[in-house]
């Protein structure tokens, strides 16, 4: 599939979802012609009102945000990493105080290992995590299937995409159980179609998506997305000295 032959499915699922038929791109023809650009004029329009955020780790150090210049740039909510695997984020109670502080929404997500007890993350997690006022659900970054290979030896073996989902979950429940909130599901669009997640977590969970091509993310139908997550590592915003991940929420992020 050539890359505009993508883009115009993605915005002819957004003008479905959304109910907005200035999204439709016209013939899915794989030609950018006069109505597919104008679609995508209008879808970018659209995102561009919506409320932006970010998500840091400790690979953005504290020292190098300044809130406050975030929030008057646009910023209107942050999601810091609390926990990965099962080592906690040095920089994640910094990041939230500090955001906080400045009347950023936050909000806390977990890098999820398959191949560790899920359990274990759960509790490492929920023992990080500080509850702010308003405060965003935790979320679930679910984007691995094995660690990385370590240098001169072999690679690890993945688990199956029938593990993956059966360990995700037991994670999921447990750290709803022990929060008392329902968890976002965090992941990429690739990864989301390789795993055939949409099937098993769609009728529960609002998704977080990565996608950072051009447009709107590719999602399953049945599984709309709540947050786009549209820039990685490249990305820019007030406030932040270095690069950040950038992400934009379908409405009111307090309403997930």
């Amino acid at each position: 599939m050539n890359d505009t032959l993508r883009l115009q499915r993605a915005l002819l699922a957004e003008s479905k979802r959304e109910g907005r038929p200035e999204f439709d791109p016209g013939p899915l023809d794989g030609n950018r012609g006069q109505k597919t650009r104008a679609a995508l004029s209008a879808w970018a329009a659209w995102a561009h009102s919506q409320p932006h955020g970010l998500d840091v780790s400790s690979y953005q150090p504290a020292a190098l945000i300044d809130w406050a210049a975030a929030k008057a740039g646009g910023v209107s909510f942050m999601v810091a990493r609390a926990s990965a695997s099962l080592t906690p984020d040095a920089g994640y109670r910094t990041h939230s105080l500090q955001a906080h502080r400045a009347g950023v929404l936050t909000g806390a997500y977990h890098y999820f290992a398959p191949w560790r007890d899920p359990l274990k993350q759960a509790a490492l997690f929920a023992g990080q995590w500080v509850a702010m006022p308003g405060d965003l659900p935790p979320v679930l970054d679910v984007e691995a299937v094995a660690p990385k290979a370590k240098p001169g030896q072999p690679a690890p073996i993945p688990c199956t995409s029938a593990e993956l989902i059966e360990r995700a979950a037991e994670c999921l429940h447990e750290i709803e159980r022990l929060t008392k909130r329902r968890p976002v599901f965090y992941s990429y669009s690739s990864f989301v179609r390789e795993h055939n997640l949409a099937a098993f977590f769609s009728k529960v969970y609002k998704l977080w998506l990565a996608d950072y091509r051009e447009g709107p993310p590719t999602t399953p139908l049945e599984w709309p997305y709540a947050m786009h997550q549209y820039a990685g590592d490249t990305g820019h915003a007030p406030g932040v000295s270095g690069p950040c991940d950038l992400n934009r929420c379908k409405g009111n992020p307090a309403d997930l």
